[in-house]
C-alpha cells in the first residue's frame, strides 16, 4: 500500500476523532477475518478492564485496503456523556517498509521508517440545552527515507507537526445536556446528532 505522510496522518487523525463517521470505513471483513476481529475485540476488552481504562479504541488496517475500528468501554462515539466530561487522547504508530516507485524514475530500493504520534483533547458542554462536544488533535511525525537515486545512495530525515484536526458535534434530538447526577438517572432515548 502506497501512502503519503499527509494521507497517513489524515487517516490516523480521522480515525481518532471522526466519531461515528469512522464507521463508514468499516466494510465487510474479508472471508475468515470475523473470528480474528472478535478475538482482537475480546483481547482489547480484557486489557481495558485489567488496566482500569474507561475506554479503548483500536484501528485495524490491512494491506488490502480493509479498515475498521474496534471500540470498547466508553470509547463508543455514540455513548452519551454528562456535560463537563473531558478526555485526552494519545496515539503512536510506527510504519516501516519499501516504497513502490514508478519504473521510469531513477529511484530504487526506497525504504521508509515513519514514527507518528498525536495528542488530542475534547470536552462535552451544553449548547442550546443539548449535549455538544469540541475536540482537537495535533499530530507529530518523524521519518527517514533512504534509497538509490541514479547511482547515489541517499537518506533524508524529516520531522514536524501535521495538520491540526478539529471536530465539533452536537446532539439535536433526544440528548439534553445533563450534569453527572442527572446523567446517572437519565433514561436513554433515540439520539440524532450532527458533527463537523
Amino acid at each position: 500500500m502506497i501512502t503519503s505522510r499527509r494521507t497517513f496522518i489524515g487517516g490516523v487523525a480521522g480515525l481518532a476523532i471522526a466519531g461515528p463517521a469512522t464507521r463508514a470505513l468499516a466494510a465487510e471483513p474479508p472471508a475468515g477475518l470475523a473470528p480474528a476481529l472478535e478475538a482482537i475485540r475480546a483481547f482489547a476488552e480484557a486489557h481495558r478492564t485489567w488496566m482500569s481504562l474507561p475506554a479503548l479504541t483500536l484501528s485495524v488496517t490491512l494491506p488490502d485496503d480493509f479498515s475498521t475500528v474496534i471500540d470498547t468501554g466508553l470509547a463508543n462515539p455514540e455513548t452519551r456523556a454528562p456535560i463537563g466530561t473531558q478526555f485526552v487522547l494519545v496515539t503512536y504508530a510506527y510504519q516501516t517498509g519499501d516504497v513502490l516507485t514508478d519504473a521510469s524514475l531513477p529511484l530504487r530500493d526506497v525504504k521508509v521508517k515513519l514514527h507518528s504520534s498525536a495528542i488530542g483533547y475534547g470536552r462535552t458542554f451544553a449548547l442550546a440545552g443539548r449535549q455538544a462536544n469540541l475536540s482537537f488533535l495535533v499530530p507529530y511525525l518523524k521519518g527517514t527515507a533512504s534509497g538509490t537515486v541514479f547511482e547515489n545512495t541517499l537518506s533524508v530525515n524529516r520531522s514536524g507537526l501535521g495538520d491540526l484536526r478539529t471536530r465539533f458535534s452536537m446532539n439535536i434530538v433526544g440528548s439534553p445536556a445533563v450534569d453527572m447526577k442527572e446523567f446517572a438517572a437519565y433514561k436513554p432515548k433515540t439520539v440524532i446528532g450532527t458533527s463537523q
